[in-house]
């Protein structure tokens, strides 16, 4: 899998390589130029092409392949200028290596697109989806012992030692209602524990910074908001006016914890710290409310609160975003099929010549509010197909593979 390098040996590479003149492959859809790069000037990357080039030919953002000290890495970058054969650059926001695989992955263009073929069972609840996910496999283990088998018992457990952490505790599930303030949409969109107010936040992070991801963070705070369709300057606000006015009631802190089954938020535990509990929240307060939040999601699939529907065979509704010569990445929206981490799948990418059938290994798959998003390694794809899919993807005369090297240009011949 590629690594994003950090922003200091970002300079040291370009440096590098503009001092040695290392080759450099500009790549633009199916055609690849190649060229040297000339020494940096400040924050542009300068490049000398084998052939003079233009705006019709170029367009507003390549593509970079390029050799660091043997290491292959990318980079895509805004274009400035053009100067006969001299192509001037923006430094690129991010520079990738260790590329781990050996063809380019390109953004597909023209009729081309990715079904799944499966058997099996697609997960769908009537709950708001998030852009976390956890996966309810076995209880957590707690300091008390919990009976998942009894939710009435269970719920009564946590009260007896949650009764000791706050002032008031609230269960609050979704099933027979939506969610209706900021802080219970915050938590649905992102999965995450909220702490109110803010300077409660700011201080716990500070002094745990260990839990910081467990939490929706101030840096979380404007996506979050633009994500549920909120200003960020009015989210902020009312919720520094509703923590006054609980504050004006002696509540000191609210700890909004969802209960999240894979995906979904299914409802969320509210602890609320008021009248002698005037100090600040114990990271023991926020793990317990984390993992009971945990366990009682697993005693919730233990008593069929949840329930499986079948999907069909052929799922169509998703969406190519990439492609190489050796895999892919593609989403589908969250109520489509139950897939995994290394789980090999057929898929059938569709073209308008052919069809053709793969199978492959999920080597990625990760979420946000809306998508599940999938990383494919291709396992077993007919010779024939393949090359007919590196000459679409590609073009004729070039087979994807990705190289910068090449004899004659850049390098003086032995």
């Amino acid at each position: 899998m590629a690594h994003e390098i950090k922003r200091i040996e970002k300079e040291f590479v370009f440096k590098t390589v503009s001092d040695e003149g290392a080759a450099v492959s500009v790549h633009v859809r199916t055609h690849r130029y190649r060229g040297v790069f000339d020494p940096v000037h400040g924050t542009k990357i300068i490049l000398t092409m084998e052939e003079q080039l233009t705006k019709e030919v170029l367009p507003k953002r390549v593509t970079l392949f390029f050799f660091f000290r043997s290491t292959p890495m990318t980079c895509k970058c805004i274009v400035q200028s053009i100067e006969g054969q001299k192509i001037h650059l923006e430094m690129p926001d991010r520079v990738y290596r260790d590329l781990g695989r050996s063809y380019e992955r390109v953004q597909p263009e023209g009729n081309i697109g990715v079904s799944v073929l499966l058997d099996g069972q697609s997960f769908k609840l009537d709950f708001p989806s998030s852009e976390s996910y956890y996966e309810v496999t076995a209880p957590p283990s707690l300091d008390i012992d919990f009976n998942p088998a009894k939710i009435a018992q269970l719920i009564q457990g946590f009260r007896d030692k949650v009764a000791t952490m706050g002032s008031e505790n609230k269960i609050i599930m979704f099933r027979e209602r939506k969610q209706e303030t900021v802080a219970e949409k915050l938590i649905t969109v992102s999965g995450k524990t909220l702490l109110l107010p803010f300077d409660s936040l700011r201080q716990f992070t500070d002094l745990h910074p260990k839990q910081r991801n467990l939490l929706i963070t101030q840096d979380d705070l404007i996506r979050l908001f633009r994500e549920i369709d909120m200003d960020p300057m009015t989210g902020v606000n009312t919720l520094r006016a509703y923590m006054e006015k609980r504050k004006s009631q002696k509540v000191w802190q609210e700890i909004y914890s969802p209960i999240l089954y894979r995906e979904y938020v299914v409802g969320y535990i509210l602890l609320v710290r008021g009248d002698v509990h005037t100090g600040g929240v114990s990271p023991e307060t926020l793990e317990f409310l984390i993992q009971f939040s945990r366990l009682l999601a697993y005693a919730l699939k233990q008593n069929g609160y949840f329930k499986e529907i079948p999907v069909q065979a052929e799922f169509n509704n998703s969406d190519l975003i990439d492609i190489s010569g050796s895999g892919m990445l593609f989403s589908y929206p969250l109520d489509g099929p139950e897939l995994s981490l290394f789980m090999d799948i057929d898929i059938k990418v569709t073209t308008d010549p052919r069809n053709v059938p793969i199978r492959g290994r999920i080597m990625r798959i990760y979420r946000d509010s809306h998508n599940v998003y999938v990383g494919l390694q291709f396992l077993e794809l007919n010779q024939e197909d393949h090359e007919f899919l590196l000459s679409y993807l590609y073009g004729a005369d070039y087979d994807g593979k990705i190289e910068v090297n090449a004899p004659g240009f850049g390098e003086e011949e032995a």
